[in-house]
């Protein structure tokens, strides 16, 4: 188990320039080129489609974030073909690994599988410290098999159908292979890991009818993951796949048709009944085919078994239970070891407690829990698959299925499917999707943005000319007049009649909203609208170590102000000092230098009060900072374009008893023309209370702590790692204080580290026994000799006085004194001289 430690992001910066003497692929002797650069596993873009040319002109720039860096950076080019395929015109790659960190290259790549063609690109290679808490603990992981199909309807006028199945969960994403028919029969397993904060994620599966131009989604069914994860019996049956209708983040609310409008107009029962039965005749999903599943949950204890018995048993040739040397120095060379035989031969000693030259299964898992672990595998050693960028607890999981799967029919799909079509580059470039992860289930869903902001937004922040004129005067005027006009035709009671098409288009759940819609006389009274408590529980309200949401919000979390210039915010002027309001706030500043961030992104159709997250005082309100009404969309955000530290904005300073000092900033946006606050100086408040509000428009509150002040949740801070922001409502927690987190598996560690030190104390004091031991025994021979030798001395010094004075008497008494055999040698001589 791996203790709390900082990891080395690395960030790789993509730039493809352009490309030189393409072959021709079109008939009048051009290309429609793009490129797609990627890795094998995890990342992949696309340029934009130049057209009719073999010198096109791209300037794409692209940046990828990795924990390890793959080996290769893939540029695959092809022709753009709207009526079929897109031909493949070549490919090349670049070696990241031998790419020195810091610096740019700028390389002419030559186009593999062509007689001709090059492209042009520049790549940095960066490195960023993150610190990365520990890795969370699997609750289990489901075997979702995918069997067959059947009354698939097509979606092509001729021919059959050519159906597949994605199953989308948070961020595993996979995919089944494309096949003819309506009754597949794919036989392919996908492996859905499940944590403690996915339990009650919606699983997502998709069926699909794959087509040259663009593959049409038939149909989706969300199932709650909590159903499929109850016992661990192995289940076979039926799933109905309704038709598809998209899923936008609307439905943050919960609700299902957008609450109930009170409608006024006069009409019949019967004109009623009938527009009732239509509406439920709409709303009733067609059935557009059938699949056939098998699932199985696995808890994470019945996978560690499953993998030392069976890897054990793999290595075990004998058959005898244990592993002798050899079989053990083929087991570590299996897990990549990097010991030398001298310490695998240390190793076997030390674990062979009985001396018998063989390892009991027992002592081999203590054996290896206590050297190097699974982390250094890059490839399962039985199926050869890649494992990299997987925990230790998956690495675990996933070679014990692989070994227990071995020889079977079934398929198994890699997490490595994008869900995102690519058979259409120029509408996925130019569509200006924001993508958002909803926490509620666990699922990634569109963001829904009117059509004239989202034009405008393209417009103004896709090119590099564009984001040039954004910081003139004429258009910083141009933006605030547009707000200030918006802002009192919001005001205006002719607005009202505006309320009802609003909560229609953003499906906007009345149930919660405090007063009927009679109540609201403008639409900025709507747009700022209170809701019933009870629709926003605060969580774990009585536990002041907990922070909580400030606000129904798209939120980014980042452990420190460097991480979020990295990964987020890409205003080349954002700095605390700036944020906070210029040089004045230069000691601020430094108060706050290494902490941590939250950016809470507001979009119209969010609930638009702010309310407290910690418990603490209010100090210090400082002044409106007057500034730009540039929009807060992560279009603008992912650019040059300094939003935070140019746009209104208002700074307020809190105090807290768990969390230190906390900084938090009200930013305004396009048509957002008013902050309002709801407390003063010196106000006391809890978790959960009204802190303020925005009228009309998009706005952004940005909380900071002071550095090692609080630990956020492990999948904010994993979607942020991965650039997209979490979806999530007001009072849910989103981290802890430092001084009170303590995970179970800390606390686990802990429990480890004080078992070896007691081991090491026991060792200890028994070396100290020992070593008291012999020198007390040593001690003891030396006093002993010390006496024998002082007695001699004695001895020795009465001898010689005697033998100076009595001889004689000396010589009887040595005779009287002496051994029995020289008193027998005396009789005998006394004897023989008698005799004589």
């Amino acid at each position: 188990m791996s203790k709390t430690l900082v990891k080395k992001y690395n960030i790789v910066e993509v730039t493809v320039v352009k490309g030189n003497n393409l072959v021709a692929k079109d008939l009048g002797g051009t290309s429609d080129p793009f490129v797609k650069v990627f890795d094998p596993k995890q990342h992949s873009a696309l340029t934009k489609v130049a057209k009719k040319t073999l010198n096109p002109e791209w300037n794409d720039f692209f940046d990828f974030t990795y924990i390890k860096l793959p080996e290769f950076l893939h540029f695959n080019v092809y022709d753009y073909d709207k009526s079929s395929k897109n031909d493949l015109i070549g490919t090349a790659r670049i070696k990241l690994k031998c790419l020195k960190k810091g610096a740019l290259y700028k390389k002419e790549l030559i186009l593999r599988g062509v007689p001709k063609g090059t492209i042009h690109v520049e790549i940095k290679v960066l490195q960023a410290n993150r610190i990365q808490q520990l890795e969370k603990r699997p609750l289990g992981l489901l075997r979702l098999t995918i069997l067959e199909g059947a009354e698939i309807k097509k979606s092509d006028l001729m021919g059959k159908g050519d159906p597949y199945v994605t199953v989308l969960f948070g961020h595993q994403a996979y995919k089944t292979q494309i096949l003819k028919g309506d009754k597949p029969i794919w036989k392919t397993e996908c492996r859905v890991w499940v944590h403690e904060h996915t339990k009650n994620h919606k699983l997502s599966i998709g069926l699909w009818d794959s087509d040259k131009k663009k593959d049409d989604q038939l149909g989706h069914k969300y199932q709650d993951i909590s159903t499929l994860i109850e016992d661990q019996e192995k289940k076979e049956f039926w799933i109905e796949i309704p038709q598809e209708h998209h899923t936008l983040d609307s439905h943050l609310t919960g609700a299902k048709h957008g609450g109930k409008l009170e409608d006024k107009s006069e009409g019949s029962k019967k004109k009623k009944l009938k527009k009732e039965k239509k509406k439920s005749e709409e709303l009733e999903p067609k059935i557009v085919g059938k699949l056939k599943v098998r699932t199985q949950y696995l808890p994470q204890g019945d996978l560690d078994k499953m993998f030392w018995n069976c890897f054990l048993e793999h290595f075990d040739t004998d058959n005898n239970g244990s592993l002798d040397k050899l079989e053990l120095t083929a087991l570590l060379e299996a897990f990549g070891t990097t010991l030398t035989d001298e310490e695998i031969d240390k190793i076997f000693d030390e674990s062979d407690v009985d001396n018998s030259g063989d390892l009991t299964f027992d002592e081999i898992i203590g054996c290896l829990k206590t050297t190097q672990g699974l982390t250094s595998l890059k490839y399962d050693p039985i199926s050869n698959l890649s494992l990299e960028g997987m925990t230790q607890y998956e690495i675990l999981g996933t070679i014990a299925l692989n070994m227990e799967a071995a020889g079977n029919d079934i398929e198994l799909l890699m997490d490595s499917y994008i869900p995102s079509g690519e058979n259409d580059p120029e509408e996925r470039i130019k569509s200006s999707r924001i993508q958002v992860f909803k926490r509620e289930t666990g699922q990634i869903v569109d963001e829904k943005i009117p059509a004239y902001i989202k034009s405008s937004l393209r417009s103004m922040y896709r090119s590099k000319t564009s984001r040039k004129t954004i910081g003139t005067s004429k258009v910083k005027n141009l933006l605030k007049n547009l707000t200030i006009k918006q802002g009192k035709q919001k005001d205006d009671p002719k607005s009202k009649k505006h309320i009802k098409g609003f909560v229609k288009e953003h499906n906007i759940n009345l149930e919660e909203v405090l007063l009927p819609l009679d109540k609201f006389n403008t639409y900025n009274e709507f747009f700022s609208r209170k809701l019933k408590p009870s629709s926003r529980p605060i969580s774990e309200k009585e536990n002041t170590s907990v922070a909580t949401s400030p606000a129904d919000c798209r939120m980014s979390a980042f452990n420190t102000v460097s991480e979020s210039k990295e990964l987020w915010i890409k205003g080349k002027n954002f700095t605390l000092q700036n944020l906070f309001g210029g040089e004045e706030q230069q000691e601020l500043a430094k108060e706050f230098s290494g902490g941590a961030v939250v950016i809470a992104r507001l979009s119209p159709q969010d609930y638009h009060r702010v309310h407290f997250g910690v418990c603490g005082t209010v100090k210090k309100i400082h002044p409106v900072i007057e500034g730009a009404y540039y929009t807060v969309s992560p279009l603008a955000i992912n650019t040059e374009v300094d939003v935070y530290t140019e746009n209104k904005r208002q700074v307020i300073e809190i105090e807290t008893e768990e969390f230190g000092k906390v900084v938090c900033i009200f930013v305004g946006a396009t048509c957002v023309g008013s902050i309002c606050l709801e407390v003063e100086e010196n106000d006391k408040f809890h978790k959960g209370d009204p802190f303020g509000y925005f009228k009309f428009g998009g706005s952004t509150q940005i909380v900071v702590f002071q550095k090692e002040q609080i630990a956020f949740d492990n999948d904010l801070l994993e979607n942020t790692g991965k650039g997209i922001e979490t979806l999530i409502k007001m009072g849910d927690r989103i981290g802890i204080a430092k001084s009170q987190n303590e995970t179970l598996e800390e606390k686990e560690i802990k429990k480890e580290i004080k078992k070896e030190k007691k081991k090491k104390k026991s060792g200890e004091e028994e070396k100290k026994k020992k070593s008291k031991k012999k020198k007390s025994s040593s001690e003891k021979e030396k006093k002993t000799t010390k006496k024998k030798s002082s007695q001699k001395t004695d001895q020795d010094e009465k001898k010689k006085k005697k033998d100076t004075k009595k001889p004689k008497e000396d010589e009887k008494k040595k005779n009287k004194k002496g051994s029995k055999f020289s008193k027998l040698k005396n009789k005998i001589k006394k004897k023989k001289e008698s005799k004589k």
